[in-house]
């Protein structure tokens, strides 16, 4: 496995709700991040540190699936939409 292979990050954050005086929490809802990894001169640097997945965990061997599978539809539409700006018109 390459473990260099990217200056990008996914964070998922999740957020929940409690109401005071309650001991009762729920889920409200679910955000993935990208967060870009650089280097002093502010230029894209590659992450260096692997990341370890416990194949007897399924959960987290899930939520890994689920990650690739997002950075690989994201990789997809990002091919997908590769098309020149149309030129802007000041006319309007």
């Amino acid at each position: 496995m390459d473990l260099h292979r990217r200056h990008t990050l996914e964070v998922e954050v999740e957020v929940f709700i409690e109401r005071l005086g309650l001991a009762e929490k729920r889920k409200s809802h679910t955000a993935y991040f990208t967060v870009i990894n650089l280097n002093v001169k502010q230029l894209k640097d590659p992450i260096k540190t692997g990341l370890y997945v416990d194949e007897g965990d399924q959960e987290s061997m899930r939520l890994l699936v689920k990650a690739q599978k997002r950075w690989a539809f994201q990789a997809e539409q990002n091919s997908v939409h590769d098309v020149p700006p149309l030129p802007m018109t000041s006319n309007l």
